[in-house]
């Protein structure tokens, strides 16, 4: 989660969604599949650095469901210009799937 923060306040898009299985599910006002989908969809939705602002995530739970799987939740918060966009705040749950060694988030419902 550290890394993708990182990743997004650095405007790297698509280090951000590298941590996305290449089939991963993401909900928040639509469904997308696919870290392709999404990865063009942020670089639409947030396509300056103004509109990214400053990701933060904050009282992340990781709750193990067995060696294989975890489900991760927390709150984010954007902080940006009013030109920008304004803040944005929201919560999420992401469902994470151990695969060839590397965690990968593989459902992701941000809202």
């Amino acid at each position: 989660m550290n890394r993708q923060q990182d990743a997004w306040n650095a405007g790297n898009v698509a280090e951000f969604v590298r941590y996305y299985a290449d089939d991963c599910i993401f909900f928040s006002k639509s469904k997308l599949v696919g870290r392709e989908a999404l990865r063009k969809r942020y670089e639409t939705t947030y396509p300056t650095p103004e509109s990214m602002g400053k990701l933060t995530f904050s009282e992340l739970e990781v709750k193990q469901l067995d060696a294989n799987a975890a489900i991760v939740l927390g709150h984010f918060h954007l902080e940006r210009t009013a030109a920008g966009g304004g803040n944005a705040d929201g919560v999420f749950s992401l469902v994470f799937a151990l695969h060839d060694g590397h965690w990968q988030i593989v459902l992701d419902h941000t809202s």
